[in-house]
C-alpha cells in the first residue's frame, strides 16, 4: 500500500511539473482557438507559437494592457535618435517581443474579437517589429485595435506586424511609431492583403512612411488614414511606396496631414514599377515637402504605373515639383480620370483635371469619366463631392459645447447626434503635433455629450469623431474643430 501511494504521488508530481506556468484555455485550432484574457495568456500564446506551433489560432476575450501607467505621448525622440519618457532617459517599461517562430512566419488566425492591445513598447535596433514579427501567406489577423503604444526601431515597423504576406482585416492603430525604413500604422511592409483597416496614429520614418503600410507590394483596399505621416523620403497617407505589378491601393482615402518628405502624396509618396492606385481620394494637406502631389508624390517606371478614377481636394504645398494629382512623373505612367480642386497653388504640372467646387458636386462629371456609382461611389450632397460607399462621412452631426480651462489643462465638451443604427461613436482629441491625447466613447444613438480631458497646454487642439458599425472597423467622419484659446 505504501509503495502504491508513493508511486501515485510521484506520478502526480511529474504531471504537475509538466503543466505550463500559465495554462491557456482552448486547443489552438481555428474552431477552438486559444482564449486570451490577459497579458499572461498573450505571452503564453507567443511562447506556444515560438516553441511549438506557428499555425496556432487565438481569440482575445478582453482588452489587454502590456504596460500599466503608460502614455505614448510622453515619449520624445531627439534629432540624434535619442529617446526620453516624460523628460527622462531612464525608461523602465517592459519591452514586447513580437510573436514569431524563429525564421518561420505566423500562419494561424488571430482574432481580436473587437478588443484592443495597449501599452506595447519596443525600443531596439531591430527589424520586423509590431505585435507580430511576420505574418505568413496563410496567416490572418483581424478585428483588432492597437492603442496607446510606442515603437522606435530600425525597419519594417507596424502596429499589427513588421512584415505581412497574409491577410490583415478590420484592424486599427492609434500608436506612435518611429523607424528608419518602411514604417506603417498597420504594417511595415505588405506583400499580402490589407482590407478594412484604419490608422489614427502618428507615423515617422526616414524612408517609406505610410498610414497603413510603409512599403506596399501587395493589395491595400477599403482602408483610411487620419494620422499625421512624416518621412525624410516617401510619405503617403496610405503607403509610403506602392511598388511592382502586385502593388495596388484601391478604394482608400486619406484625411491626415503628410509632411516633411522628399516625395509626398495624399495616397502614396511613390508609385513605382507597374503599381497602381484606383478609386481613391485625398482630403488631407501635404505640407513642407519637396516633390508633392495630391495623390502621389512621384510616379516612376520600370514598368508603367497607373492612377485611375481618383481625386484630391487637399492643399498641396511643395517646395519644388508639385501638382494637384502627381508631383512629378519622369517616366511612363498614366493618370486616368483623376480630378483636383481648383486652388491658388502654383502647381508645376497639370496632370489630372482641375474642377471647381460646383463641378465637384456634379455626379455627371464623374460618371462621365467612368466613376462607378453603382458599386463604388456616392455623391454626398452635403459634402459636395464623391465619397466611397463603404465609408460614409456624414452619419453624425457634431457641435462644440464648450472648452473649459482647468488646473491641469482643458475639459472639452462636444455633443453629437448619431443617426446610424447599430453603431457607436468614438471622439478623439489631438494636440497641435497630431498626438492623440484622449478619447471618449458612446454606444447610444441620439443626442449625446462627451468630455475630452487634456493636460497639454499647447493649442490648438483638433477633435475628430469616428463612427463604428458593429465590430467592424471605424468609419472616419471628416468634421473636425480647431480650437483657439
Amino acid at each position: 500500500m505504501k509503495k502504491l501511494l508513493t508511486a501515485t504521488l510521484f506520478l502526480l508530481l511529474i504531471a504537475c511539473l509538466s503543466v505550463p506556468a500559465f495554462a491557456i484555455e482552448g486547443n489552438g485550432t481555428e474552431s477552438e482557438p486559444y482564449l486570451i484574457y490577459d497579458k499572461n495568456d498573450l505571452e503564453t500564446f507567443r511562447n506556444i507559437v515560438y516553441d511549438e506551433d506557428k499555425s496556432a489560432c487565438a481569440m482575445l476575450m478582453a482588452d489587454i494592457v502590456l504596460n500599466e501607467n503608460f502614455d505614448q505621448n510622453k515619449f520624445s525622440v531627439g534629432q540624434d535618435g535619442s529617446m526620453t519618457y516624460d523628460g527622462s532617459s531612464d525608461i523602465a517599461f517592459e519591452q514586447w517581443t513580437p510573436i514569431f517562430r524563429g525564421s518561420a512566419p505566423y500562419n494561424g488566425v488571430f482574432d481580436g474579437n473587437g478588443h484592443t492591445i495597449g501599452g506595447m513598447f519596443i525600443y531596439d535596433d531591430i527589424s520586423n517589429c509590431g505585435l507580430f514579427n511576420t505574418i505568413g501567406q496563410n496567416g490572418t489577423v483581424k478585428n483588432l485595435g492597437i492603442v496607446n503604444s510606442f515603437i522606435k526601431a530600425d525597419k519594417y515597423i507596424g502596429g499589427i506586424a513588421g512584415n505581412s504576406e497574409g491577410l490583415i482585416e478590420n484592424c486599427y492603430n492609434e500608436g506612435r511609431y518611429f523607424g528608419a525604413n518602411s514604417t506603417g500604422g498597420i504594417v511595415g511592409a505588405n506583400y499580402g492583403q490589407i482590407t478594412g483597416c484604419q490608422n489614427f496614429g502618428q507615423v515617422y520614418d526616414y524612408e517609406f512612411s505610410g498610414g497603413i503600410a510603409g512599403n506596399n507590394a501587395g493589395t491595400v483596399e477599403n482602408c483610411t488614414n487620419t494620422g499625421k505621416i512624416t518621412a525624410g523620403s516617401c510619405a503617403g497617407g496610405i503607403a509610403g511606396i506602392v511598388m511592382n505589378n502586385n502593388g495596388k491601393v484601391e478604394a482608400c482615402f486619406n484625411s491626415g496631414e503628410i509632411s516633411l518628405a522628399d516625395r509626398a502624396g495624399g495616397v502614396a509618396g511613390n508609385v513605382f514599377n507597374g503599381a497602381s492606385v484606383m478609386n481613391c481620394y485625398n482630403i488631407g494637406d501635404i505640407t513642407d515637402s519637396h516633390v508633392s502631389g495630391g495623390l502621389a508624390g512621384l510616379i516612376i517606371d520600370g514598368r508603367p504605373c497607373k492612377v485611375i478614377n481618383s481625386y484630391n481636394i487637399g492643399k498641396v504645398n511643395g517646395s519644388s515639383e508639385s501638382g494637384g494629382i502627381i508631383g512629378e512623373m519622369p517616366g511612363e505612367g498614366e493618370v486616368i480620370n483623376c480630378f483636383y480642386l481648383a486652388s491658388d497653388e502654383n502647381y508645376t504640372n497639370d496632370y489630372g483635371t482641375e474642377l471647381s467646387a460646383e463641378e465637384f458636386s456634379n455626379e455627371s462629371v464623374f460618371s462621365g469619366a467612368d466613376f462607378d456609382f453603382d458599386a463604388v461611389w456616392n455623391i454626398d450632397t452635403t459634402l459636395g463631392r464623391p465619397i466611397l460607399k463603404d465609408f460614409p462621412e456624414k452619419d453624425i452631426e457634431i457641435s462644440l459645447v464648450s472648452c473649459v480651462k482647468t488646473e491641469e489643462g482643458y475639459d472639452i465638451f462636444i455633443k453629437f447626434t448619431q443617426t446610424a443604427p447599430n453603431s457607436s461613436v468614438t471622439a478623439a482629441l489631438y494636440d497641435s503635433e497630431g498626438r492623440l491625447l484622449s478619447t471618449a466613447f458612446s454606444e447610444a444613438s441620439g443626442l449625446r455629450q462627451c468630455t475630452l480631458n487634456s493636460s497639454a497646454k499647447d493649442m490648438p487642439y483638433r477633435i475628430k469623431v469616428y463612427l463604428w458599425k458593429g465590430l467592424s472597423h471605424p468609419k472616419p467622419l471628416c468634421e473636425q474643430y480647431e480650437l483657439e484659446i
